[in-house]
């Protein structure tokens, strides 16, 4: 495999808890019907996405081998494994010591077409970990992602260009200088943002809203690296600096009393409906404190179609308002923060 995080292991005691934890979810899932709205989610093909109901003793299968296989995942149309052609060699011997940005500039525009190797949204693996050591390095030592952390290469790079935005944007600064910070990401992928943050800012309480399955994913990786400091959130539940709060996208109560200093979210609005959004948009007109912004990064998917699709930026614009977007060029959507004012 071209990319492939094999060093990622667990101990017996976080797996454990990880299996307490699903358990957890699985049974919220279940009282709530939570699970009946993953079915609704459905591809362009019309084919269910997120369509299985996890039980505790599928942990191993569903986390453990998540990881390793995310290079499968991201390539999935593309033969996994297959070399640059000899046009391919060519061209990249060529442009990688111009710049990084400038090949995977080009590449992601042109490479796919081509066909010359396996790629995710048009960067090439064998560009990935180039960019990300590039991009890397623009960041502070406390939020510079390892060469071996908990993720492919361009999980890295996916990395690395959302905490530069929010740098750019002046986000980390904010996070710094408040005391105890409040985060609540929406849609967490497998919590690879939120572990960068949290080992950053300690002082942080870190809230994710997700999809049943989704949540599981992100609880099991952050319950295995910040041990004792993930839970369900709830009404009754106080978490402390440096807990995590985990909620199903149906439980909108457990976090309503909750005031956010930053929401985030990175490309899934752009996988929701119209609907959807408009009602996490209304939720943080009320949540957000009065300094209070969103963070996201999105792209416009309405030509998927409106069923499950939409254009985010349309969407929140109806109820925040935008005060700012990330220079430069990005790989997937334009980073923008929004405010109640």
């Amino acid at each position: 495999m071209l990319d492939s995080p094999s060093h990622f292991s667990i101990s017996k005691d976080a797996l454990v808890r990880c299996q307490a934890l699903v358990a957890e979810i699985d049974a919220k899932a279940r009282a709530t019907g939570a699970y009946d709205n993953e079915r609704e989610w459905v591809s362009p093909s019309g084919e269910p996405v997120h369509a299985r109901r996890m039980h505790a003793d599928d942990v191993t299968a569903s986390f453990l081998a998540e990881l390793p296989q995310r290079s499968h995942f991201f390539t999935g149309w593309a033969p996994q494994g297959a070399t640059l052609n000899a046009l391919g060699r060519a061209i990249w011997r060529v442009i990688r010591p111009m710049s990084p940005t400038l090949g995977a500039r080009i590449f992601v525009r042109w490479w796919h077409r081509l066909q010359l190797e396996p790629h995710y949204d048009g960067l090439p693996l064998s560009m990935a970990a180039a960019l990300a050591d590039q991009r890397a390095r623009r960041l502070p030592p406390r939020l510079r992602p390892p060469r071996n952390f908990d993720g492919t290469a361009l999980d890295r790079v996916a990395l690395c260009e959302r905490l530069l935005a929010m740098q750019q944007l002046g986000l980390l600064d904010r996070l710094g200088a408040t005391g105890r910070p409040v985060v609540l990401e929406i849609g967490a992928g497998y919590g690879m943002l939120a572990h960068a943050l949290l080992r950053a800012f300690p002082n942080l309480v870190y809230l994710i809203i997700d999809l049943p399955s989704s949540l599981a994913l992100s609880g099991c990786y952050l319950a295995s690296r910040c041990p004792g400091r993930v839970f369900l959130a709830a009404p009754n539940v106080t978490l402390a600096e440096g807990d995590v709060g985990l909620a199903l996208n149906t439980e909108l109560s457990a976090v309503a009393q909750v005031r956010i200093d930053l929401a985030i979210n990175t490309l899934s609005f752009a996988e929701m409906s119209e609907s959807v959004v408009e009602s996490y948009a209304t939720f943080l007109r009320h949540a957000l404190r009065p300094h209070g912004l969103l963070f996201e990064q999105n792209y416009d998917n309405s030509h998927v179609g409106r069923t499950n699709f939409c254009n985010p930026t349309a969407v929140l614009g109806r109820h925040l308002k935008e005060c700012g977007r990330a220079a430069g060029w990005h790989l997937r959507g334009i980073p923008r923060i929004w405010s109640t004012s």
